[in-house]
């Protein structure tokens, strides 16, 4: 049985970007298909050639990366589960330079890419702070992803009864949310969050903090 990945991001991309990768992004949230060549920005999410493979090392865990797949994960086609879900599922990219998606994907496609998507997506990226999330759908709380100076990072969001439980061992780089500070897709996650605690939204994020789980310059891409 597969576990499924449901994962969310906008943001606004950085001023006079190159034109391909305008192209890129429109390509990729497509709603119809047509032909598009292979990018010739050289980074590893778009290599299609015979070695189109990569394995990224995460706290030991390594994932196969399949490149090609580059192409479907944020097409703006409805997936399989979505409609079981509440909210809006699809992707965009505006005239206006803003990204912005939700998506629902298997474990192995979401594996596949996920990895190699986000770093490339921070280094273009104009807009810092929490900018999305991802979760699978046996996690009790999401994990956020935070841009900053061009790298991304992610936050596990942590309640503040555990914390308080681990007296002889406490977590290091913690950050308490603050709502203005949280994109509206991350909004709108934990609002659905709270909604199943049948709580505000207030005050799940005052029950909550996160802490820095993983950050680009750990992973390894080989």
């Amino acid at each position: 049985m597969s576990i499924y990945y449901e994962f969310a991001l906008e943001c606004y991309l950085i001023q006079n970007i190159d034109r391909e990768v305008i192209n890129i992004l429109t390509y990729m949230t497509r709603s119809e298909e047509y032909e598009f060549e292979k990018p010739k920005i050289d980074y590893s999410l778009f290599q299609e050639g015979s070695d189109y493979k990569k394995i990224v090392e995460i706290e030991g865990n390594e994932f196969t990366v399949i490149q090609s797949e580059w192409r479907t994960i944020l097409t703006n086609y409805p997936r399989e589960g979505e409609q079981y879900l509440p909210g809006k599922f699809g992707s965009a990219f505006n005239n206006n330079n803003e990204l912005s998606f939700r998506k629902l994907l298997r474990d192995d496609e979401f594996d596949n890419i996920w990895w190699l998507l986000l770093p490339w997506l921070a280094s273009i990226s104009e807009t810092q702070g929490f900018v999305g999330y991802y979760r699978s759908d046996l996690d009790d709380f999401p994990n956020l992803i935070y841009f900053f100076e061009h790298e991304f990072h992610i936050y596990n969001v942590i309640p503040k009864h555990h914390i308080q439980d681990w007296i002889s061992d406490k977590p290091k780089n913690l950050i308490c949310l603050r709502e203005c500070a949280l994109s509206q897709v991350v909004k709108q996650e934990l609002l659905r969050q709270a909604n199943t605690r049948k709580i505000s939204l207030e005050e799940y994020i005052m029950s909550v903090v996160t802490q820095n789980w993983i950050s680009e310059s750990e992973l390894s891409i080989t």
